[in-house]
């Protein structure tokens, strides 16, 4: 059973504007009942969709509620702290530092309590975003070589966009690049992505061809299978998010327009999944 406080859980409340039934859409999260449900796996191997969890009702907040209520220290700690990341991570695309919101920092602290940590500023946001990945290139990644050039090409053309203050160009170039990066690696290891346990099917139950498959789902699998992380899986996440702003209807709908800084996150996205793909 937790030991968050009514007090402390107030701030959590507040935080993720879970009086919506909803978690995090103040920041353009856009945490899906599948996503909810793979954040929580992750961190803690709880299946939150179980009805055990339906007690306060159906909704993300609801099911959240619950299983701060029941789940040990350990285990809700582990899961705030990934939602405290995302929410940072969409500040800081936005050009905002989340550590001035006072709230924000006094749930990063509760977080550290539960999980017998000390309180420390640091988060793996923060860490992602300053990490220096270096010159990074498709050479070592093993993929069809005819598409390399083409994925080379579009990424300088990325980086470009960015030093010419293009930020929406510079998404949907990253965001396409991801995508065909992807693809490639699943074109190349076809056998491993078509048995994996979340491979995208059919209402018969038949696994979908490449040409089928939602960029999401692609990330999804790749994580699955070892080909990345739990971090930039994530992130990769946000990147997709961002890139669906190329339907002028969702950016309206979203209220957000992207910035420079949006660019160097999903510019740091792709260069963290490059990275992570390279044979040694």
């Amino acid at each position: 059973m937790s030991s968050l406080s009514p007090t402390e859980i107030e701030f959590f409340e507040e935080l993720f504007e879970m009086e919506t039934g909803y978690i995090l859409d103040n920041v353009e999260a856009n945490i899906t009942n599948a996503k909810f449900q793979s954040i929580i796996k992750s961190a803690t191997g709880i299946d939150i969709y179980h009805k055990r969890f339906e007690e306060k009702g159906t909704s993300k907040a609801n099911r959240l509620r619950v299983f701060w209520e029941r789940e040990i220290d350990e285990d809700i700690a582990n899961v705030l702290n990934e939602l405290l990341n995302i929410y940072a991570f969409k500040k800081q695309t936005r050009g905002e530092n989340p550590e001035e919101n006072a709230i924000y920092k006094q749930c990063r602290n509760i977080v550290q309590k539960l999980s017998g940590k000390k309180p420390s500023s640091a988060n793996a946001a923060e860490e992602f975003l300053q990490k220096d990945f270096g010159e990074v290139t498709f050479d070592k990644i093993d993929i069809e070589e005819s598409i390399k050039p083409i994925l080379a090409g579009r990424l300088k053309e990325a980086r470009q966009g960015l030093e010419a203050n293009n930020p929406l160009s510079v998404i949907f170039m990253c965001g396409s690049i991801l995508e065909g990066l992807l693809l490639a690696v699943a074109q190349q290891n076809p056998k491993q992505f078509n048995t994996c346990n979340i491979s995208p099917k059919d209402e018969e139950g038949k696994v979908l061809p490449f040409n089928r498959w939602s960029l999401s789902q692609f990330i999804d699998v790749a994580n699955e299978l070892g080909y990345l992380d739990i971090d930039i899986k994530k992130f990769s996440h946000v990147l997709r998010d961002f890139r669906n702003y190329i339907h002028p209807f969702e950016e309206l709908k979203s209220g957000f327009t992207p910035t420079p800084e949006t660019a160097k996150v999903c510019l740091q996205v792709l260069r963290a999944t490059i990275v992570s793909l390279q044979k040694e």
